[in-house]
């Protein structure tokens, strides 16, 4: 029998002994979970971010890790396998059993793995075309596994549950990949790796677009203020995340015009910088930024909270992000440009900016008619938020004709608030002007002005 052991609250750190033994004990992966099979023969489930495999096409790629210990707590064997299993055993299982999932969520399993860690290898047992809700494994004495699966057709709100027969002594096995040991040294020394690799792919963007990239603690050397934290990446497992925000940074980038950035090197300016964090948050604030723009000397800075991995709503979130230091640029060369009394012209005269960022989203305000998203039939704003202050009404603005909710695309999110939404209209045209005359250029699909 053995027994898992954790260092406390403040740490990190996981054990496993042998209850035979207790003085022999091991390290492992912190968020591991285990299972017990073939004569009580423990597995530890893990998992490691490694170089993407030929032909992939990604640069990392997230593998499980099955690690079988022998007797004295030592890791015997270990094998990677691809990135999202969920394995279901108990103690008296003769295989682990697991579910393959091969899409997004870890609804989307399509095919069933049956893994013989004694012998290095694994059978792959397809599952019928359906949404697999859940499964659960029930191994008889003749070699036979009955599976029941809840499912549901595509399609369909109903869900059913199937019987499936497999017998395990007629599967074709194959051989099980060999991994180094699952041990918090070997891990720590694959991300060392892997953080070369997502700094060349950074250094990628940067010359790309003239911006600059800060990864890990050097991140950490922007002073954030004394509202606003987060954490350096290096502090967790978060490869994937990294990779995944580089990702979309890089796509978002892609739909300015060319030459955009250099415009944040003008008057007196060091460029436009992206600061990728963990954890990012707010003291007081109900919700946590998934960016944050920071003008800090004569550098831009915007922060991007690597755990925001929805592009549909990430990609929206960084172009507003990047409206606020655009403004911030506009406003080095024109300070008055955004100047209140002739913003508000462009408000209904009964309204005031409500500037409290809980309870803009939240509390139903007399003003509500005037949102969009609030079905409003003549609006002034397109979002709750953006009745928070000129600063964000102006960010929303732009982030609405990306994100998908007045249209499909940019071009046809412009076309619909020219057409539908004059009051609209008129702010995205001021904020044109304003951009086109110090700039001399306009970021998103625009009619009022030659590009």
């Amino acid at each position: 029998m053995y027994l898992e052991l954790t260092g406390g609250e403040e740490s990190s750190k996981s054990f496993i002994c042998n209850l035979a033994d207790i003085d022999k004990v091991t390290e492992v992966p912190a968020d591991f979970e285990s299972c017990y099979f073939q004569n009580g023969r423990l597995i530890v489930r893990g998992s490691r971010v490694y170089p993407g495999d030929k032909g992939s096409g990604n640069l990392l790629e997230s593998k499980t890790l099955l690690t079988a210990y022998d007797e004295n707590c030592s890791p015997a064997d270990t094998y990677r396998l691809a990135s999202w299993l969920t394995l279901t055993n108990s103690m008296s299982d003769p295989l682990v059993f697991a579910r393959e999932h091969t899409g997004d969520e870890e609804n989307t399993a399509e095919n069933l793995l049956f893994i013989d860690i004694a012998n290095g290898s694994y059978a792959r047992v397809a599952m019928p075309d359906e949404e697999i809700i859940g499964v659960t494994p029930c191994f008889l004495e003749n070699g036979e596994c009955l599976i029941a699966a809840e499912s549901r057709q595509e399609g369909s709100d109903d869900a059913g549950i199937s019987l499936i027969s497999v017998y395990t002594d007629k599967l074709d096995y194959e051989a099980l990949e060999k991994a180094d040991a699952d041990t918090p040294e070997n891990n720590r020394k694959q991300r060392e790796e892997n953080q070369k690799l997502l700094r060349n792919f950074a250094d990628t963007i940067e010359k790309k677009y003239n911006i600059k990239i800060l990864l890990g603690d050097d991140a950490m050397s922007i002073d954030f203020g004394n509202v606003f934290k987060a954490e350096s990446t290096e502090k967790a497992d978060s490869e994937m995340s990294v990779y995944k925000t580089l990702m979309i940074l890089d796509d978002t980038l892609a739909i300015y015009p060319e030459g955009f950035f250099d415009k944040f090197r003008e008057e007196g300016m060091n460029g436009m910088s992206f600061a990728l964090v963990l954890s990012m948050r707010a003291d007081g604030f109900i919700e946590s930024p998934a960016g944050l723009a920071m003008v800090r000397d004569c550098d831009h800075y915007i922060a991007l909270d690597v755990c925001e991995l929805d592009a549909n709503v990430y990609i929206p979130a960084i172009i507003h992000e990047l409206w606020h230091s655009t403004e911030n640029q506009i406003l080095k060369k024109d300070p008055s440009a955004f100047d209140d009394s002739n913003w508000n012209e462009l408000n209904p005269d009964d309204f005031s900016y409500i500037e409290n960022f809980n309870e803009v989203r939240i509390v139903e305000t007399p003003y509500d008619k005037y949102v969009l998203e609030q079905d409003g039939s003549d609006p002034y704003f397109t979002l709750k938020y953006s009745m928070n202050t000129p600063y964000e009404d102006r960010a929303t603005l732009i982030e609405s004709l990306y994100n998908g909710k007045i249209a499909p695309t940019p071009a046809e999110a412009v076309e619909v608030i020219n057409k539908e939404y004059p009051h609209l209209k008129a702010k995205l045209d001021y904020m044109a002007e304003k951009m086109k005359t110090n700039m001399g250029v306009v970021s998103w699909p625009d009619s009022s002005a030659d590009q």
